[in-house]
């Protein structure tokens, strides 16, 4: 059986407001409106100065790489 790659460039991702999320801009890459992938979801968030997220839990695990800077 052979499964079918799913790519969503960058500048056709899909671009959504998070709950708790202050001056950032979030774009899903993978997994809900992104894609067909129901085990997971990925984003891409840039976050600008003064930008934050409000604590919270959830259900799922997240989980933040920091490409670039830094978060406090």
């Amino acid at each position: 059986m052979t499964t079918a790659m799913q790519v969503t460039r960058f500048a056709e991702a899909p671009e959504y407001q998070a709950p708790g999320h202050h001056a950032m801009r979030c774009l899903r890459v993978q997994g809900m409106e992104a894609g067909p992938s129901t085990a997971m979801w990925m984003a891409i968030s840039t976050i600008a100065p003064g930008g934050s997220i409000a604590p919270s839990t959830s259900p799922l695990e997240k989980m933040y790489v920091i490409l670039e800077g830094s978060v406090e």
